[in-house]
């Protein structure tokens, strides 16, 4: 019954507040870029000839950029969004990882995980911000279900994948798909922004 409850109450919160069901659904496409980096990260890097007795300090660094990138000013991000509009040669940076430069993929990995963390920092803002009072602990853990659920999709698409084709190829094209699933969603939703606001 209480699930029950919990389901109902958030889909009523989503109808009511529909910009928060596009927040999951861009929370849902980030877990391709999550999901590689968690699973595939190790084995990416040993196949780059990276010795295990380092990952402890990568595993550092991540946490580094994890509370640098949530520690960022909102309003800095939006002052700064016109850089926007280089957001396509981000997208490129993952072919990188077929150079055989150390230098040169970790710098554009180490990008990625970045941008990623921001996103992420951003949904769960305005997450937070739209959610009701009465419905937020229905919502968070709707939400944490559909991450869940994306997780194990994906955990299975990963295991397929990587039977397929080098690790480098798996994280270079799902990387790039997650962004570029981003960067279409949200042009989509600006030019329908702009048609509804054209109608009115």
């Amino acid at each position: 019954m209480v699930l029950k409850k919990q389901i109902t109450d958030s889909f009523n919160e989503l109808r009511k507040q529909p910009r928060l069901s596009l927040i999951l659904i861009f929370d849902f496409l980030t877990q391709i870029f999550f999901q590689t980096h968690f699973q595939l990260w190790q084995s990416f890097f040993l196949s780059k000839g990276i010795d295990s007795q380092y990952f402890p300090f990568f595993y550092i660094a991540f946490q580094v950029i994890t509370l640098f990138s949530y520690s960022i000013n909102i309003d800095s991000v939006k002052k700064y969004a016109g850089v926007l509009k280089f957001s396509p040669l981000i997208v490129f940076l993952p072919l990188t990882f077929f150079l055989g430069k150390i230098e040169i993929f970790l710098t554009a990995y180490f990008i990625f995980v970045f941008v990623f963390y921001v996103i992420e920092f951003i949904l769960n803002y305005q997450f937070n911000k739209m959610v009701s009072v009465e419905n937020i602990s229905s919502l968070i853990s709707f939400k944490s279900t559909v991450s869940r659920i994306g997780s194990v999709l994906l955990l299975c698409i990963l295991s397929f994948m990587v039977k397929q084709m080098s690790v480098s190829a798996v994280m270079a094209i799902n990387f790039m798909l997650s962004l570029i699933l981003l960067a279409v969603l949200s042009v989509i939703i600006m030019k329908k922004a702009g048609v509804d606001s054209d109608v009115k």
